[in-house]
């Protein structure tokens, strides 16, 4: 059986977590200290990870401010 494109939620996903980790190495800030900027605690913010597409919009906004991050860049993905 021949494999299946991924689909564009799934990379526009892979984009935005890779975009959080980048800022995260950039900026020195650990994962706790991004749970605290999202205001949500260390698990919801590991399950937002796992899953980028449940993460709200207070959420990432707190994110990006931490990261020094345009919130547009962080939600679209793409630096």
């Amino acid at each position: 059986m021949p494999k299946l494109r991924p689909a564009a939620t799934d990379q526009t996903n892979r984009s935005i977590i890779a975009v959080i980790k980048y800022g995260m190495a950039q900026a020195g800030v650990e994962p706790d200290e991004l749970a605290l900027a999202a205001r949500v605690s260390r698990a919801t913010y590991y399950d937002r990870l796992r899953d980028p597409g449940q993460f709200r919009l207070c959420e990432l906004r707190g994110i990006a401010e931490k990261l020094h991050i345009p919130l547009e860049q962080l939600a679209t993905g793409k630096i």
